[in-house]
């Protein structure tokens, strides 16, 4: 799969998300975003997010704890931004990574739906 991720995604996705009135502009935007980013990174991304540790979110995964790490950092590193700071063995959120977690789960919500 193609990997078209970069910064400004990140910028782009509040105005395509605030567009949404319908579950069909919902679904067009799913394909869009989902194009843009490998859902399983996505997918780990919401895990740890919701888990505040690695451990956990591996577990319920079932994925290696190293693994997460490295597709954590890689999707961090795509986006040009940190979207995790580490607080006493939490990680918690940056501002780039809550709106990332904004958009992940609605796009999340919508493929579920």
């Amino acid at each position: 799969m193609p990997r078209a991720i970069g910064a400004r995604l990140l910028e782009a996705l509040p105005s395509a998300i605030g567009e949404l009135h319908t579950r069909e502009n919902l679904c067009r935007c799913q394909v869009r975003f989902c194009s843009m980013f490998d859902w399983d990174d996505l997918r780990i991304f919401l895990a740890v997010a919701r888990a505040r540790r690695v451990a956990p979110a591996a577990r319920a995964l079932g994925i290696d704890p190293t693994t997460i790490g490295r597709r954590l950092t890689r999707l961090a590193s795509e986006l040009n931004a940190p979207l995790f700071e580490t607080v006493g063995g939490e990680r918690r959120l940056t501002e780039r990574g809550g709106a990332l977690f904004s958009h992940a789960e609605t796009i999340e919500s919508a493929a579920l739906a």
